[in-house]
């Protein structure tokens, strides 16, 4: 939230639950979302472009595919071609490689083409609790090489200075919220199992605010400032002019 614009307000529900007062938000709608204010002209960061109107006219999120159900139809294909599904599992070990490794900026000195891998034990046991190495990170890799596309979900500690936790989302389970009217940009991972085979109902929906980076100071700000504690994250080859990247080879 830009701290320039002192009549900036977030608006939230007070409920009564279990006899405590609590903050909520309504189910997923087009008028709804973190505010993340207009980009002033001291913000140089990029201004969002337009998506194809056809993806959103008559849906409350943004299609995946003329059926919505583009990445489980994809899946399913490769299944059945068994050179296929090799080769998806040949290009997630070329991902994975020797694993994770990381350095300390410091080692970047003496030699930056090859530094020291770091041992850290706050580290070793974050990886370890998050299941890094075995469950979270040839997930990822897997969507990615599926669809071009992988969602994820940051918890961050209670003082909001670290994030805790890591989990990965199915791509097949997870759509992107409307292109909000007013900031021409997805505010909200929107994540139901049944987004698999069907259109789930609003009950079904589970919605998380969708980091925003190129717009991140703003994005922290009212994420931290309307009382959450987690955020979505998607990653993406950049093909152009849509929600999601599209592969190239898509068609066959």
């Amino acid at each position: 939230m830009n701290k320039a614009d002192k009549n900036q307000k977030i608006t939230l529900d007070i409920i009564q639950v279990d006899g405590n007062l609590t903050a909520a938000y309504n189910p997923p709608t087009n008028n709804i979302g973190i505010p993340v204010p207009g980009i002033p002209s001291t913000d140089y960061s990029p201004t969002p472009g337009a998506v194809p109107v056809q993806e959103q006219l008559g849906w409350r999120w943004a299609r995946w595919g003329e059926n919505d159900r583009w990445p489980t139809t994809t899946r399913l294909k490769i299944e059945n071609v068994p050179i296929a599904g090799r080769t998806i599992n040949q290009l997630v070990n070329m991902l994975y490689g020797n694993g994770i490794a990381y350095y300390r900026n410091s080692d970047l000195g003496s030699d930056p083409t090859q530094p020291s891998r770091a041992y850290i034990p706050a580290i070793e046991n974050w990886l370890r609790q998050n299941r890094i190495h075995t469950q979270f990170i040839t997930a990822q890799f897997q969507d990615f090489r599926y669809s071009w596309n992988a969602f994820s979900e940051l918890v961050f500690s209670k003082d909001r200075k670290l994030i805790t936790n890591i989990y990965h989302k199915t791509a097949e389970h997870c759509r992107l919220s409307q292109q909000d009217e007013n900031e021409l940009r997805s505010l909200w991972l929107l994540y139901s199992p049944d987004f698999a085979y069907q259109q789930p109902a609003n009950e079904r929906i589970r919605q998380i605010p969708l980091y925003q980076w190129d717009a991140e100071e703003e994005f922290m700000a009212a994420l931290f400032g309307a009382g959450f504690h987690k955020m979505a994250w998607h990653s993406r080859y950049p093909t152009a002019g849509n929600y999601y990247a599209r592969p190239y080879w898509m068609g066959l």
